[in-house]
This record gives C-alpha cells, structure tokens and sequence, in this order.
C-alpha cells in the first residue's frame, strides 16, 4: 500500500497516471522504499551515536562549522522545506511534497555516501560532529513530515 500512495502522490494532479509496479518498488529514485530508507539511515546513524532525538538540542554556533558543498545543499534543501509545504498546500499538489523530500532525502545521501568527507558519528571535532548530527536529525524529521502528510507510517529500521 505504501509504495502504491507514494507513488500516486508523486504525480501533479493533472497528469495521467500509469502505474508501474517495479519502478514503485525501487529503493534509488523517487519512490516510497527510498525515502523509507533514507529516514532508517538517519535513525540508525543516531542510534550509532547513542542519541535519540530528543537529546539534541539547536546550537546555532555549531552551524558555522557545516561548509562542504555537500551539506551546504542539504542546508539548502532544509531551509526550502517549509516553503514547500506551502506550495503544495497552496496549490493542492501533494506531489510538490513528494518531491521536496526527494530532494531532501537526494541531498542527503550525496552527503552521506561521502564517509570519509562527512564523518558523522566519529567525527573528532565536537562542534562539527554536533552540527552534522543535527543535520541528520533535520532530514529525518522532514522525512517523516513529508511521509506522514502523504498518509505513510514511516519505519524506524529496515
């Protein structure tokens, strides 16, 4: 039922839709597995930290230490979020959700998939590291946003 909301959802509401049962399930592009994925990484990646969200708390000062091009565009995925929210609400297109924490989550796993860059849980430096934990948690909380607003219980782990 998931992947067949997400994959739906993902449409404008003016378009016709084929469904493709393969290209729903897939776990890269846009579909309801990937952006599944991709919140489980961001709650593994806390739970390898110790941290439950609740235990992070906004630091304005360790911000400044973000400054890869990588986690510049997440930033930049994260400040555009809301706005479109509000689009998607504006214009009744819940694919403009969709497709926001497509980016998001794309954003996030360029990040991501540079370790040896975006060391995260054993990062030496306390503020970077505190700073790229928040990162994780904000992706993850849109995630889940992005999710539940398109009807999609998210999963904690895959």
């Amino acid at each position: 039922m998931i992947v067949i909301k997400f994959f739906i959802l993902s449409f404008g509401p003016a378009t016709t839709v084929l469904f493709d049962p393969a290209a729903s399930l897939q776990f890269k592009g846009k579909s309801g597995p990937y952006l599944l994925y991709q919140y489980a990484r961001t709650r593994s990646i806390l739970k390898k930290a110790g941290l439950v969200p609740e235990d992070l708390k906004f630091n304005y000062a360790c911000l400044s230490t973000l400054g890869t091009t990588e986690e510049i565009d997440v930033l930049r995925k994260l400040y555009m979020f809301p706005k479109d929210l509000q689009n998607a609400a504006k214009n009744l297109d819940p694919s403009k959700v969709t497709e926001a924490a497509y980016e998001l989550t794309r954003s996030f796993n360029l990040f991501y998939k540079l370790k040896d860059k975006h060391q995260v849980v054993n990062c030496e430096d306390k503020l970077l590291r505190e700073a790229r934990l928040l990162l994780v948690l904000a992706v993850g909380t849109c995630v889940r946003q992005a999710l539940e607003l398109c009807g999609i219980e998210v999963l904690e782990h895959m």
